[in-house]
Parts: C-alpha cells; sequence; structure tokens
C-alpha cells in the first residue's frame, strides 16, 4: 500500500503566482496527501504544528507566516521520531520591517526615541553600542509602524540595530 505525497506548489495571500508575504499572512500549500503532515518548520527550527493550521486537509494546508519565519525553503513534517519531511522546491519570501526616519538622530541617556517604518511589529529586541532595550521596554503601535524606547544608561555613540524574531 502506497500514498504518493505530492507538494505541488504554495502561494500567500489569493495569488496563487505570489510567493512573498508579512508576518501572519496566510500561505496556501497544495498538494495530495497533504493530512499526513502535522507541522510544517520555517527558519529551520521553528515547526508550526497542525493544530495552528488554519486550514488542513488531504489537498490543501493553510497558515499564518509565523514571527519567527525567514526567507527560504520551509518543511513539511509528519513529527514521527524519525519524520518524514518534504522541503518545498521553491523559497518563501518573508518581507523585513523597514525603518524610515528617526524621531532623534543624536539621542542622549534617559532620552526616548521613536522609531518610524513598517512591520515593527516583528521587533524582539533593540541593539545599542554598549546596551541592549529587551522587548519589554519596548512601547509598540498596535500598526506596527513605530517604536518606541528609552536609551539606556550604558549606551554609546553609534547604529541603532533593531533585531526581529527571526534573528
Amino acid at each position: 500500500y502506497r500514498e504518493d505525497i505530492v507538494v505541488k506548489d504554495f502561494f500567500v495571500g489569493s495569488d496563487e503566482n505570489n510567493k512573498t508575504g508579512n508576518v501572519g499572512d496566510i500561505v496556501t500549500i497544495k498538494g495530495d496527501y497533504l493530512n499526513l503532515f502535522k507541522g510544517i518548520i520555517f527558519a529551520d527550527k521553528d515547526t508550526v504544528r497542525a493544530d495552528k493550521f488554519v486550514a488542513h486537509d488531504r489537498y490543501t494546508i493553510k497558515v499564518a507566516i509565523p514571527m519567527e519565519a525567514k526567507t527560504g525553503e520551509f518543511k513539511l513534517t509528519d513529527l514521527a521520531e524519525t519524520p518524514n519531511e518534504i522541503e518545498t522546491e521553491k523559497a518563501l519570501i518573508v518581507n523585513l520591517p523597514t525603518v524610515t526616519s528617526l524621531s532623534n538622530d543624536k539621542p542622549k541617556a534617559g532620552q526616548s526615541v521613536t522609531v518610524n517604518g513598517t512591520s515593527l511589529d516583528q521587533i524582539k529586541g533593540i541593539v545599542l553600542k554598549g546596551a541592549t532595550v529587551a522587548e519589554k521596554d519596548l512601547q509598540k503601535s498596535t500598526d506596527g509602524k513605530q517604536i518606541t524606547f528609552t536609551i539606556p544608561a550604558n549606551a554609546s555613540d553609534g547604529e541603532i540595530q533593531l533585531i526581529t524574531y527571526s534573528g
């Protein structure tokens, strides 16, 4: 008895040619015997389990792009002790946040800075020269267009690096 598992293609949103999306967008995977898979591995480590799928049947899996997802191929897995995994032939492109401006480009310790841009809800921390700002100390707007934080006392002059959940 054989079940010839086939992963035909995937797409983001409703355009069957679209391979690019944002965190939270729905990826639709088409094929046959997809009901045998219990998870999808994004970023080589972060598995979205079947109970988090938006839809799941023999021919289709729909799943939201997780915060930790990176651009690249992803794998379907049965989550067995010795797992069967099938990797997609094409890469899923996950859009990264963009920064358009800072409210204060020469801040001093104790002053707040607002970062403006897009998809900033994907930021889990900020690294400054000599200091870091943890996620709990970031004030994020609900639309993902702003993050405000206070410059720590031990920060030195230098670049601001925003770190995404995907690293």
